[in-house]
């Protein structure tokens, strides 16, 4: 018993870091910068890790301790990165199966096992109360890599450019 209640405490971490980024955006965000065209590029490269990203986002604040990176769009979506360490005794489906279900989802759409960086990765996408998220766990060693990328429901679909972006340029370094 006691291992589950310390088991819990990573998946807690994220879901509070969704949470407080979400609010985040409800507070800080508006407007569109659409314009129909190829998205341009930024490329950030940091903490270990590199991605590109559309360069209509801006940097986002996370209060989770394990966030490498957070990223905020002006049209609601946003991605955060957490490097974790894996616990004792886990896989990488057991830490994204609990790191999904602290998330609270009211609806699993999908579940796949890709390659991502080179990585054997975990996807996931699942609505919740308020928005839909898409998560990509992967392990190099003893290090965890999540990235959540979330959005308003009606507007996650158009936000798979920007996702797949981040996702698909993703490298641990």
């Amino acid at each position: 018993m006691a291992m589950k209640k310390y088991v819990f405490k990573p998946g807690m971490l994220i879901f509070l870091s969704v949470l407080i980024i979400g609010a985040l955006l409800i507070v800080g965000c508006g407007g569109t910068n659409e314009q129909g065209t190829s998205p341009v590029t930024k490329h950030y490269a940091e903490n270990g890790i590199s991605f590109d990203y559309p360069n209509t986002w801006g940097p986002g604040n996370s209060s989770n301790q394990n966030a490498i990176a957070a990223l905020i769009s002006p049209t609601g979506e946003f991605t955060v990165v957490l490097k974790e360490t894996l616990p004792p005794g886990y896989t990488l489906k057991i830490f994204n199966d609990e790191t999904v279900m602290s998330m609270n989802p009211t609806q699993m759409i999908s579940g796949t096992f890709p390659t991502v960086a080179g990585l054997s990765a975990c996807e996931s996408v699942f609505k919740t109360i308020d928005a839909q998220v898409r998560t990509v766990i992967m392990q190099k060693d003893s290090d965890i890599y999540v990235i959540i990328c979330s959005a308003p429901v009606t507007a996650f679909d158009n936000a798979q450019t920007s996702f797949n972006m981040v996702i698909n340029s993703f490298k641990v370094q």
